[in-house]
């Protein structure tokens, strides 16, 4: 087994336990196992040449492409 260790402010990490107390992520490990499937999933996405996108159910005119380092192709 690995250790893996970040530095956080205490600020940032009282957001982090906030949004794990609002969506039932019970452990860090939890929650960052959850985030870097999402961050695996959305890589294979545009690896198969898709977008990643949001769309409003009540406008579904209304797309917004995520955009982020390491997810959208340059």
């Amino acid at each position: 087994m690995v250790r893996f260790q970040v530095e956080i402010t205490e600020e940032r990490m009282k957001e982090l336990e906030a949004f794990m107390e609002e969506n039932g992520i019970r452990t860090r490990i939890e929650l960052f196992d959850t985030a870097t499937a999402l961050l695996k999933w959305a890589v294979r996405q545009t690896e198969l040449g898709r977008v990643v996108v949001s769309v409003d159910e009540s406008q579904p005119q209304k797309i917004w492409q995520l955009v982020m380092p390491g997810v959208t192709k340059a």
